[in-house]
């Protein structure tokens, strides 16, 4: 399991503190989902998400960050970078959307949007392994987009 450097942790909680975004344990997560009976969010934190911007109704900003980490995450970096893309969506509105005018398109662009945050908050200059794996998560929304449209 691909867990977070110290260093990269304290940089994740400053940009949280920062943004006003809480990040929330697990446990906290399913207390959350249980509050809301949102289980299509409880299917993705089964399913061993680490990291996943949520706003619940009556409930501050949060990111999601497994402390355990991800089997898919195959580095360090690519934890790192997929937390700040999380909080990202925060810095950049994308929690509050609107469902009925939500396309692939503008998921897409969101994603795009994202990904560019987290670049540009990184601590440091990411390895291109890293931009790769970016790049490869962006083309799953982008590529749905492209096909829907």
């Amino acid at each position: 399991m691909t867990k977070l450097t110290e260093e990269d942790r304290r940089n994740i909680e400053g940009l949280a503190s920062t943004l006003s975004v809480r990040l929330i344990s697990p446990r906290e997560v399913v207390e959350a989902i249980e509050a809301s009976e949102d289980w299509g969010l409880a299917r993705q934190v089964v399913e061993g998400n680490s990291f996943s911007s949520i706003v619940f109704p009556d409930m501050e900003k949060v990111t999601f960050i497994n402390p355990k980490g991800n089997e898919w995450l195959k580095t360090e970096e690519q934890a790192y970078v997929t937390a700040l893309h999380e909080l990202g969506h925060h810095a950049c509105g994308h929690t509050a959307m609107d469902k009925e005018t939500l396309t692939d398109s503008t998921i897409a662009d969101k994603e795009r949007e994202a990904w560019q945050w987290a670049r540009d908050h990184a601590n440091r200059v990411l390895s291109p392994e890293t931009e790769a794996y970016m790049a490869e998560c962006l083309n799953t929304y982008e590529a749905r987009a492209r096909w829907t449209s």
